[in-house]
């Protein structure tokens, strides 16, 4: 699902950007939203850094963000899905290494 999300350069001016938002449901029924951020490789795992985002009332907008969160991504019989990294030191370390690879780009510019 593609989703707009307005981010005011200005006071009087508003850009709108289109971000891919996909949903997860938890383990207790309920669905959550976020953008994928970045996927890090590390240790033969492919792991994708996510916002959590809220959306508006129609789901056509993002109203808020959330949370960073880690997913592990796994083949099951042929079809990729994501999971939660569930172990805090693992996802401690992507999370780490997301924010140095943003580090680096700042840097470059």
């Amino acid at each position: 699902m593609d989703f707009h999300v307005n981010f005011p350069e200005d006071e009087h001016e508003q850009e709108m950007i289109e971000v891919e938002v996909f949903s997860v449901i938890d383990d207790e029924g309920n669905e959550d939203f976020f953008k994928k951020l970045d996927e890090i490789t590390y240790e033969g795992g492919v792991y994708w850094v996510c916002q959590e985002v809220f959306l508006d009332p129609e789901l056509t907008r993002i109203e808020e963000e959330g949370d960073i969160h880690v997913f592990r991504e796994v083949e099951t019989q042929g079809e990729k899905f994501i999971e939660y990294v569930k172990n805090y030191d693992l996802a401690k370390r992507i999370f780490d290494m997301w924010e140095e690879r943003l580090k680096d780009e700042e840097e470059d510019k």
